[in-house]
């Protein structure tokens, strides 16, 4: 390798330069050589890497963020609906117990309407006992 080879970049070219001076041999300056081309492909990769690394990064803190408001949604609509089911449990217990108070009017007026009945033909008995009586006495 030439001073002058103007096919190396300019740090390589300095790095050998410097290296050229310092009495090292030429395999070693290429070993040297393709191990800080390999390190810089590394490094490439590595950043690379570190990108889409923090591309998915960001979109999974947005898929969280969505995920998190999915889930405050859900948990809005859990309250909602014990709201409404606690609502409606409240309801089905007064509706039990006015058809209580209900079957309990409906028995009195059942015992009532017997009552009635059971004075009615008492009536119509004696009324037709007085009936039958003076019907007799007129004879």
């Amino acid at each position: 390798i030439r001073k002058g080879d103007m096919s190396l970049t300019s740090p390589k070219k300095h790095f050998f330069e410097i290296l050229n001076m310092s009495q090292i041999s030429e395999e070693e300056i290429g070993s040297v050589c393709d191990k800080m081309s390999k390190a810089q492909t590394i490094l490439s990769q590595i950043e690379i890497e570190r990108r889409l690394l923090k591309k998915e990064v960001k979109q999974l803190r947005r898929q969280l963020e969505i995920t998190k408001n999915e889930l405050n949604d859900a948990r809005q609509g859990c309250r909602e609906t014990s709201l409404n089911a606690k609502n409606l449990l409240e309801e089905v217990t007064q509706t039990r117990e006015l058809l209580k108070e209900s079957e309990a009017e409906n028995s009195r007026m059942s015992l009532q309407l017997e009552k009635a009945q059971l004075e009615m033909n008492k009536i119509r008995m004696a009324s037709s006992l007085s009936s039958n009586f003076l019907t007799s006495q007129n004879q």
